[in-house]
């Protein structure tokens, strides 16, 4: 069974390159990308089997990558790999999460994914 993997992205046309670069390069499969947080949540509800989220932490809507992810991870043990412009000090400083995490300052490429997906799967 392929992995799952869900991309939270705002960027419409980044979120479907890298849906392409981790399905075709990596074998994954890539859910429909969401832009928002409230997207996140409800796509994690409605199908539970997703391994892997790469989210954004900038996003469109009332909330953020970070608070979306709370929200997940309170729920859902899935990891969670965090892409962001923004450096790990002003974003990430104070996330603490029960599930494994990790963090991407973009512009990242799909080697660099992949290698932070199976580091929070366990498979590195």
């Amino acid at each position: 069974m392929k992995t799952r993997i869900l991309i939270v992205e705002d960027e419409y046309i980044a979120a479907h390159t890298l849906r392409m670069s981790l399905e075709l390069g990596f074998g994954y499969q890539v859910v429909p990308p969401v832009a928002t947080g409230e997207e996140a949540i409800a796509c994690v509800e409605k199908d539970p089997r997703i391994d892997a989220i790469l989210m954004d932490i900038r996003l469109s809507g009332q909330m953020d990558g970070i608070a979306a992810a709370r929200q997940i991870t309170d729920r859902h043990p899935i990891p969670i790999v965090f892409m962001t412009g923004y450096s790990y000090n002003e974003t990430m400083r104070d996330y603490q999460s029960p599930v494994p995490y990790a963090y991407l300052e973009k512009p990242v490429g799909p080697e660099k994914v992949n290698q932070a997906i199976q580091s929070v799967l366990g498979c590195d």
